[in-house]
């Protein structure tokens, strides 16, 4: 779900997802995500870094695991939503 928020002097976009899993009825979480014991931010934190670092050369991009909060997960990937400001400046854009 992406959500406007029109309050300030820019609209800013955030994103709230839900992922449930049918078979146990249970959320699916960040931490229950992967498998236990593993690391994802150190395959995630690469690859968002360098899709930040082409974008804005001097950001500074280190994220932990509630930055990955908001994901979507589909039948052949796990899309990340990052609310807009959450990892360049507002005036870099969306």
């Amino acid at each position: 779900m992406d959500i406007g928020d029109d309050t300030g002097v820019h609209p800013v976009t955030l994103y709230k997802t839900f992922n449930y899993r049918l078979a146990d009825h249970a959320p699916v979480t960040f931490q229950t995500l992967f498998k236990p014991g593993s690391d994802p931010l150190a395959m995630l934190n690469p690859i968002v870094r360098q899709q930040v670092l082409a974008r804005d050369p001097s950001a500074s991009v280190d994220l932990a695991a509630d930055s990955y909060e908001k994901f979507a997960i589909t039948d052949d990937a796990i899309i990340f939503f990052f609310n807009q400001d959450g990892l360049l400046p507002h005036e870099l854009g969306p």
